[in-house]
């Protein structure tokens, strides 16, 4: 068993974060567990899935697609308790400092455990001045399940026209920056014209 959670823990930190649900092992039977298969992702140009998340703050708020036509939203799914997406907050950040004036929200949907470790973490971690949602059902929230993540760090933007137009790594370290500076400038472009 000790063995196993060792495994475990290594595969969260190279591959991101997931909370694990825990496993209950046969008494005799040492058969593997099957894991389900993962969504398949939305493709890029498809319209993106309708989805609904609640404010961290307010949970009468909720947010939906239609929240944000006619501007770009990067949907990031997190938790305090995740070492990478902790990591990428400060790119992340300064994403949203280049690009808000630009078109860009981002709303960050939390996947911890309580609601209220979000707001203590913004005022002495991480200010992230940008939307927050939280959702008690993590990767099995309905919308959760619909925008396709299966791991933390997981990210989707969305176009001003309700595509999707880049997801996960395409959303993560220097290639945020690329990523948005592309799908933004070609909107200006298009919009120029």
């Amino acid at each position: 068993m000790r063995l196993r959670l060792s495994l475990a823990a290594l595969a969260a930190l190279v591959v991101g974060c997931a909370a694990p649900e825990p496993v209950i092992e046969p008494a005799v039977d040492p058969m593997p567990v099957a894991v389900a298969s993962p969504e398949p992702e939305i493709p890029v140009y498809a319209r993106a899935p309708a989805f609904a998340f609640a404010d961290a703050a307010d949970s009468t708020r909720v947010y939906g697609l239609d929240a944000f036509a006619g501007r770009f939203v990067l949907v990031d799914f997190w938790a305090t308790w995740c070492g990478p997406c902790r990591a990428e907050l400060p790119n992340l950040g300064r994403a949203y400092a280049a690009f808000h004036d630009r078109g860009l929200d981002v709303l960050s949907v939390s996947f911890d455990f309580r609601r209220t470790d979000i707001e203590p973490f913004r005022q002495s971690v991480e200010p992230m001045p940008w939307l927050h949602a939280w959702t008690r059902a993590g990767m099995r929230d309905s919308s959760s399940v619909a925008l396709g993540v299966v791991r933390l760090p997981e990210a989707v933007l969305i176009g001003p026209d309700g595509t999707v137009r880049a997801r996960s790594g395409q959303l993560r370290r220097d290639l945020l920056h690329i990523t948005l500076e592309e799908q933004i400038a070609a909107e200006e472009t298009a919009r120029a014209r």
